[in-house]
This record gives C-alpha cells, structure tokens and sequence, in this order.
C-alpha cells in the first residue's frame, strides 16, 4: 500500500498519463460507497438494537400488566 506522499509522487511522475489517474478516482469512488456502506449498516444495527431495546421494555409492561391482574389476561 502506498503512503500518501509516495501516491503523489507517483501521479507527478505520470501527469501525462490519465490511467493512473483513473485509477485513483475509482479507488476513491469505491472508498466512498464502502464508506456510505458502512455507515448505513451502522444506522441498520443501532436500529436493531433499539428494536430489541423496545421490546425488553414492552416485555416488562406486558410482564407488570399480567402481575397487576392476576395472570388473567394470558
């Protein structure tokens, strides 16, 4: 993997030529859309998590309600 300042050295180098170039700006679009990636499946799993906080808290209310009348409403 190139560092930055041996990545710039090497698109100076090869101004003339637009591969490299090419190359780089799809290697950044790819980063970009790992990145959107990512973070949406971030959002997605806080999302489940506090579904599943959601519904450990309903499960206590239900839970309480059922003890509160008796069982009855099973």
């Amino acid at each position: 993997m190139l560092t930055f300042p041996e990545l710039k050295k090497l698109i100076l180098a090869d101004a003339g030529n637009g591969t490299v170039k090419l190359a780089i700006d799809r290697g950044i679009q790819k980063a970009g859309v790992l990145s959107q990636g990512l973070e949406e499946l971030d959002r997605i799993d806080d999302a489940v998590t506090r579904l599943g906080e959601a519904l450990e808290d309903l499960q206590e209310a239900l839970d309480d309600l059922r003890e509160t009348f008796g069982g009855a409403s099973q």
